[in-house]
């Protein structure tokens, strides 16, 4: 596979994960959820903010895919290395978990509530979204170093100064 493919697919492949679990678990709890959905919470784990089930899937696939968007355009344009390409990719995939959990998270919480406005969401969630977020931003750093081996050796010989000439 040419660099430029792997490392497409290698930075939006989180973001489509992500939004086909969001998706699988709205399947999965449809019959079970509130309409509206409660979709903003206070910091006293109290629902304050609410969007249709008609509506949600939009704001998630939105959402998702247009933050893997946003992130691989940039990351696929990015020419002055491999550092920059891998923290980019390692940004997005921690992106994609973070959001991927708290939609996911959001969907369980609304499950079985008779309305929305009862819903809860305990502060503590918010740290395992963050947990997961460095998970996937590690795992995509690592994944992106893996171009390294794929990058020419003319091109990084590129920015060396030859051998016996000063600058």
């Amino acid at each position: 596979m040419r660099p430029v493919r792997r490392r497409a697919l290698v930075v939006a492949l989180p973001f489509v994960l992500a939004w086909a679990v969001v998706v699988a678990t709205f399947a999965g709890l449809r019959d079970r959820l509130p309409d509206p959905l409660a979709t903003h919470f206070g910091a006293d784990g109290k629902a304050d903010g609410f969007t249709g089930t008609g509506a949600f899937l939009s704001v998630v696939t939105a959402v998702l895919l247009g933050s893997g968007l946003l992130t691989l355009v940039p990351t696929l344009r990015l020419t002055k290395g491999l550092r920059a390409q891998r923290f980019a990719v390692a940004l997005g995939y921690g992106m994609s978990g973070l959001l991927g959990h708290a939609f996911a998270a959001l969907l369980f919480a609304n499950a079985d509530a008779t309305r929305a406005s009862r819903v809860s969401q305990p502060l503590w969630q918010l740290g395992i979204a963050l947990a997961v977020a460095a998970v996937m931003g590690a795992l995509g750093w690592l994944l992106a170093s893996r171009d390294a081996a794929s990058v020419p050796n003319t091109l990084m010989e590129r920015d060396r100064p030859a051998a016996g000439k000063r600058g």
